[in-house]
């Protein structure tokens, strides 16, 4: 739902259930005079949840996607929280070290809580989230799907990055 919402046309397959997509999609767009793959991936899965061949495969392919990325936007149902499997994807991008992005998706079905409340909650559940943007959008409406791609350039500009150990040493330290 986020590829189609921000091509602004039905290309990828999108259902609720869990599994439908199970192989990596590579769709180039251009967005502000810069040129964007979007990797479209499976999710990863449990070993324990993996009962097919194409699930396995998925897995793998996924993985593969975020090594050869750049930077990843993470995708989370807003209404569901943050999954298991969330979490397994935002560690394997963050070991990785690539750029992270987090897009809490479905924003305009969640009633009753602020943004600052669900983000706290959030790290308070996941304490690496902390360190990267976390963006509210609604894929179905629209709402804050291209300024998601706005979060991509700062989050790489930083996961590149170099401190010097002693640099690092004088932050701990307060310097």
């Amino acid at each position: 739902s986020y590829l189609n919402a921000i091509l602004k046309e039905e290309r990828v397959i999108v259902n609720s259930i869990a599994g439908t997509t199970r192989d990596s999609v590579d769709t180039d767009f251009f967005y502000k005079d810069r040129i964007y793959v979007l990797i479209d991936t499976a999710g990863i899965r449990h070993d324990a949840k993996i009962a097919e061949t194409a699930d396995f495969y998925g897995n793998v392919r996924a993985r593969e996607s975020i090594k050869r990325c750049d930077a990843a936007i993470v995708l989370m149902d807003g209404f569901e929280g943050l999954r298991e499997d969330d979490a397994r994807i935002i560690d394997i991008i963050i070991k990785e070290g690539k750029a992270l992005v987090i897009a809490v998706n479905k924003w305009d079905l969640t009633e009753n809580i602020a943004a600052s409340t669900y983000r706290d909650l959030l790290i308070k559940k996941m304490n690496a989230v902390k360190n990267f943007p976390i963006l509210f959008i609604s894929c179905r409406t629209g709402k804050g799907v291209m300024s998601s791609l706005d979060a991509i350039w700062p989050a790489y500009e930083r996961s590149k990055t170099y401190l010097a150990p002693e640099e690092l040493t004088a932050m701990r330290k307060g310097l």
